[in-house]
């Protein structure tokens, strides 16, 4: 058997992640959360890496030995050094600033090298300039950002911010190339404090430690389900636990923290506990 078989075999999908019933006001109306807390790695990111890795074995631009290169940080890092592993792969990541400790544990523990730079801009030549296959996960598929909306909203495909968001994982400074604008019916601009509030009613009703991103998601949910019981429709709506980790409570579930950043958080919950 080839090394591309095995690799194709080693990436195949595994279970599906479970569906949560989360409780809300409005009859005939039901709001799924499909937990991707659930993979492997943690995160909805794993998904994204094993489909990175199969194509791009597929596509023959990785075969046995090849270096992986990824310019990224956080959950993605991680769900992609731990494909690397069980491929057998060298795994190297570029991510902005400055080095970070904790950010870096998790992918070196798995046999990745962690390399910072800055500014963060900076990060995608930096991968391009070392050997080997640059997944660039941000040109081959559409990831979720905080200069989406003024960029979808324009019409301007390079829109940027300069800067990340204080949302981790939505926090892109730029609109990626594999972005689909055709493909987005609606955007739903959530504030950072919702967000934070959302993740934290969210670890109430669940149990689960979310971050941000998973709030960003609930709180654009529960706004459809508003939507949806004003007109007197039924259905079902489904959002995503991008992941839960207990580093997640010494921040977005963190007074300090959100004190710190200079986010009401206390005012959304309220909003939020009347919503639903």
């Amino acid at each position: 058997m080839s090394w591309s078989t095995r690799a194709l075999d080693t990436l195949a999908a595994g279970p599906p992640t479970r569906l949560i019933d989360f409780p809300v006001r409005a009859p005939g109306v039901r709001l799924l959360l499909k937990d991707e807390s659930g993979q492997p790695t943690g995160s909805l990111r794993h998904r994204h890496a094993r489909a990175l890795f199969r194509q791009a074995v597929l596509d023959g631009l990785v075969t046995e030995g090849t270096t992986v290169v990824e310019a990224t940080g956080g959950n993605a890092a991680v769900a992609q050094a731990w494909f690397a592993r069980r491929l057998g792969l060298p795994y190297i990541v570029v991510m902005p600033g400055r080095r970070d400790q904790a950010r870096a544990r998790a992918v070196e523990a798995l046999g990745g090298e962690c390399r910072f730079v800055t500014p963060p801009l900076a990060i995608y030549d930096a991968a391009r300039s070392i050997e080997g296959h640059f997944l660039d996960q941000f040109g081959r598929a559409a990831p979720h950002d905080s200069a989406y909306f003024p960029g979808w909203t324009l019409d301007v495909p390079d829109y940027a911010t300069g800067m990340p968001s204080r949302i981790e994982g939505i926090g892109r400074p730029r609109v990626e190339p594999g972005f689909r604008p055709d493909l987005v019916d609606l955007v739903v601009p959530v504030p950072d404090a919702a967000s934070v509030a959302a993740a934290r009613h969210l670890r109430e009703v669940t149990g689960l430690p979310v971050g941000g991103s998973s709030g960003t998601a609930l709180w654009a949910a529960l706004e459809l389900v508003e939507r949806m019981r004003a007109r007197g429709e039924s259905g079902t709506v489904v959002s995503l636990v991008g992941d839960a980790a207990e580093r997640h409570l010494a921040t977005y579930h963190d007074d300090a923290w959100a004190a710190g950043k200079g986010l009401d958080v206390a005012g959304r919950l309220t909003e939020l506990r009347q919503r639903v």
